[in-house]
């Protein structure tokens, strides 16, 4: 019984970590401050570490009720964010590479690449986040 009781708590665990990780994501990319600390950044582009390690990184999909990659992107850019919610997503991204379940050839993912190339051509004076998309896309097999 003490066994089982603890079996059910660690089955339950990803899922609760993965949860709480997404709702404070949310909180954090909504926010309407445009200087952010570089302890900040830390903290989001972890979150966004463990979302993908969750989720992707186990060969579970990333599903739009979890988190709009597009969405997100789309609106951080419209309010001036982006500086902090690209980083966000390449760590999110990141285990993708690893996965069988997010192949680079679906059409969702083509999607968010086109974003982020056309993103990528409207920042102009953030070199950072120039650098942390050559990286991102450095990652992506030819």
């Amino acid at each position: 019984n003490f066994i089982h009781k603890f079996q059910k708590i660690f089955k339950d665990f990803p899922d609760a970590v993965l949860k709480k990780s997404i709702e404070v994501s949310i909180l954090f990319l909504k926010r309407r401050i445009y200087n952010i600390s570089i302890a900040e950044l830390k903290i989001i582009k972890t979150l966004g570490s463990w979302i993908g390690r969750i989720t992707i990184g186990l060969d579970k999909p990333l599903f739009i009720k979890h988190i709009s990659v597009s969405h997100f992107l789309l609106k951080a850019y419209d309010r001036g964010v982006i500086s902090f919610t690209l980083p966000f997503f390449n760590s999110l991204m990141f285990f993708m590479f690893k996965s069988n379940v997010s192949l680079p050839q679906t059409p969702w993912l083509n999607s968010i690449f086109s974003l982020i190339i056309e993103l990528s051509r409207l920042i102009f004076t953030k070199i950072f986040l120039k650098l942390d998309l050559k990286i991102f896309f450095r990652r992506f097999p030819t």
